[in-house]
Parts: structure tokens; C-alpha cells; sequence
């Protein structure tokens, strides 16, 4: 059972790895990038990487609440009881985080636009997802 734990671990690990990866690089990089093209080319380039980047979000977020409810119940006693405020305040944070994210990468009307530097949904989603890393490595400090 022990490669069990360690496969979820991993899965965890990697997939808020990618979906935080994801997010930081269209709000760091390449929103910037394309800040001086028209509202027209902008929509248009989201359109083409959009599918892609779907599939990869969508199996972040997948592989983390998977890896995450299995985590919760592994360690719901011995873990998470004396801590529980950090690791409540934790929760929140991510299922926010990863509202955020599929809201803003959801739009289907052509008005929707995650890239255009008037989108606050990802910026948010970033700031909070660092958070949620931050008590996270908090929380695995108290039990090292």
C-alpha cells in the first residue's frame, strides 16, 4: 500500500505543478506577449492553443482533486485534526483557486477573453494557488 501513497503524492505534486504552471505562464507570459494585439488577434490565438491548454488544465485539475480527497483521507486523524484551521483555510483556498481557473478558460461567448488585461479570473487564480503552496509547505513542515 505504501506505492500507493507515494503515486498519489507524486500525482498530486505534478498536477498542481501543471495546473499553477499553466496559469502562471498565460498571466506572466504570454498575456504580456500579446497585450499590444488587437481584442480580434488576441481571441483568435486563444482559440487555436484553447483546446490544448483545456486538456492540460482540466487534467490538473482532475489528478488534484483526485490525489487530494485520497490525501484528505489518508491523513484525516493523524495529520489534518491538530491543524485543521490551516488545512480548512487551505481547502477553501484551492477549491477557489480551481473555480477560478474554469471560469475564466469556460467562456464560449466571443466576448470572453482570458488574455485581455481587463481578465482578473487568472491573475486571482495564480495569487491564491501561490497561497494554497505557501500553507501547504507550512502544513508539511509541522511533520517532518
Amino acid at each position: 500500500m505504501e506505492w500507493l501513497n507515494l503515486l498519489m503524492r507524486w500525482l498530486h505534486l505534478s498536477s498542481v505543478a501543471v495546473l499553477i504552471g499553466s496559469v502562471a505562464f498565460l498571466v506572466l507570459v504570454l498575456r504580456p506577449a500579446l497585450a499590444a494585439q488587437s481584442t480580434e488577434s488576441r481571441r483568435n490565438f486563444f482559440l487555436s492553443l484553447k483546446i490544448r491548454l483545456k486538456m492540460l488544465v482540466h487534467g490538473g485539475i482532475a489528478g488534484t482533486l483526485i490525489s487530494g480527497l485520497y490525501n484528505i483521507h489518508l491523513g484525516w486523524r493523524t495529520a489534518l485534526a491538530p491543524n485543521l484551521e490551516v488545512f480548512l483555510a487551505k481547502l477553501v483556498l484551492a477549491l477557489a483557486v480551481l473555480a477560478l481557473v474554469i471560469a475564466a478558460l469556460a467562456g464560449r461567448s466571443p466576448g470572453s477573453d482570458p488574455l485581455s488585461p481587463r481578465s482578473r479570473l487568472l491573475t486571482w487564480g495564480l495569487v491564491l494557488g501561490l497561497v494554497v503552496v505557501v500553507l501547504s509547505a507550512y502544513l508539511r513542515s509541522l511533520h517532518s
